[in-house]
């Protein structure tokens, strides 16, 4: 079946691959749920190579068009909303992409475990010919109704797995840190975003006389660097070799996350486990060509079976488990107690006694300190690490050094130092909820 093929067939049928079991299914452990979810709806090694090798011969095509997501969401301004899902962007020198929505990952996804034969030419020619049925939302927002440049597919806001309560995962996140050229790993600055991923306004793009599609043009070329940043966006987002599927957030119910709206799938260690139990099962050489086009770091060494034996304690359903915070759902939902969580002997973030949720400040200044002067698993080079203020940034979010001799801003350090190996360092203190679980991850994983 070639990709039009799967399309034809899909404007059709409207089938979708994957169905939740019939009944609740209950996971103990990372590698419970590893074994018994994530890798039997996994596709076919076969499969998964061969759109892997697709997406590297891709990345080679010189007049290749590249998918980005930035912007699936937006806000109104003016009574026009600012998405730009389905708009396309021309350089100077011809070098293209197209923002696009999640929904597209899972419909390769969907063609992979479908057994969909690639090919790269027939992959470009559709996007060349503007024929590519990128999802969007058809008459709501300004890109759907004035500037899409590809049509619609399928319901609207209507994904395969979504439709289907699945949530698909990325191992390494498409805008997280990049490996630069001097070999640091740094997420894109708000200067770099803006200028080869700029949202840009409605004016910007018009009809093009020549083949009547609405265009982008903008008048500047990038760098190479810059265009390399572009295909490693993109090969994140596509490539099977980087993500996997878990049950939506409204289907399934865990022990650590509770009752907030973030997938399992999001989750650092199934993440660890998942990229480990890949690389072994799939094939070496490939991750590794993965790696090196995607700029993604080295993989740290990781005590897998300690990861392995993580309690989550999940339990999987294809009925709604619950409402979770920050959700809306007007459909009868089925109340599930979750397993009782195993008996552990600190909870990062939570007071013994009354379960309250401690302030993420309070995290850094007790636990983090904690670690840090007394773990024998913080190295000297978590030390010069956390001295720098990329790494900082890309470990945690955070925008500043989390170590720092003498601080230039002291206000934004606690004012007792931290002494890590007989040496005193300062301990920044500007930490923020949105940084909390890669700040907890941490800490377990050096405590």
């Amino acid at each position: 079946m070639t990709i039009q093929e799967y399309y034809d067939n899909y404007y059709r049928t409207k089938k979708f691959p994957k169905q939740l079991p019939n009944s609740v299914k209950s996971d103990k452990t990372v590698k419970e749920f590893y074994d018994n979810c994530i890798f039997k709806n996994q596709c076919s090694k076969s499969d998964v190579l061969a759109w892997h090798d697709m997406f590297l011969e891709y990345l080679n095509l010189p007049d290749a068009i590249y998918w980005i997501r930035y912007y699936e969401s937006g806000s109104i301004i003016n009574g026009r909303w600012t998405n730009r899902r389905a708009c396309y962007t021309e350089f100077k020198d011809g070098f293209s992409y197209v923002f696009v929505s999640n929904y597209d990952a899972q419909e390769i996804f969907n063609m992979v475990y479908q057994g969909v034969a690639p090919d790269a030419r027939e992959f470009l020619n559709l996007m060349k010919k503007f024929q590519y049925p990128l999802h969007y939302n058809k008459g709501r927002s300004c890109e759907e109704s004035d500037l899409c440049s590809y049509p619609n597919i399928g319901k609207v806001q209507g994904g395969v797995l979504t439709e289907n309560h699945w949530y698909l995962a990325h191992i390494n996140a498409i805008k997280s840190g990049y490996r630069r050229i001097n070999g640091c790993v740094q997420v894109l600055s708000k200067q770099e975003v803006n200028r080869i991923f700029p949202r840009g306004i409605i004016s910007d793009w018009k009809i093009d006389p020549v083949d009547g599609i609405i265009k982008r043009k903008l008048n500047y070329c990038l760098s190479q660097e810059e265009k390399d940043l572009v295909k490693a966006h993109f090969l994140r987002f596509v490539d099977p070799l980087n993500y996997f599927v878990v049950p939506g957030v409204n289907y399934e119910i865990n022990n650590i996350y509770g009752h907030k709206k973030k997938s399992i799938g999001e989750f650092a260690d199934v993440i660890s486990y998942v990229a480990y139990q890949f690389e072994s099962y799939y094939d070496k050489r490939a991750f590794a060509d993965f790696r090196d086009n995607a700029l993604v770091a080295s993989p740290h060494s990781i005590n897998i079976a300690n990861i392995a034996n993580k309690v989550i304690n999940i339990s999987c359903s294809n009925t709604k488990q619950k409402t979770r915070k920050g959700s809306s759902n007007n459909s009868p939902t089925v109340k599930v107690i979750p397993p009782r969580p195993a008996k552990a002997k600190t909870i990062i973030g939570k007071t013994p006694s009354s379960g309250n949720v401690v302030k993420v400040g309070e995290i850094a200044k007790n636990d983090l300190r904690i670690v840090l002067a007394s773990s024998s698993k913080v190295t000297n080079k978590d030390i010069s690490d956390l001295q720098d203020k990329s790494i900082s940034k890309a470990l945690f979010g955070i925008n500043f050094p989390v170590l720092d001799v003498a601080p230039a801003d002291k206000k934004r350090y606690y004012a007792k130092p931290v002494t890590i190996k007989g040496k005193d360092y300062f301990l920044c203190s500007q930490w923020y909820d949105r940084h909390r679980q890669a700040l907890e991850d941490w800490i377990n994983t050096h405590k």
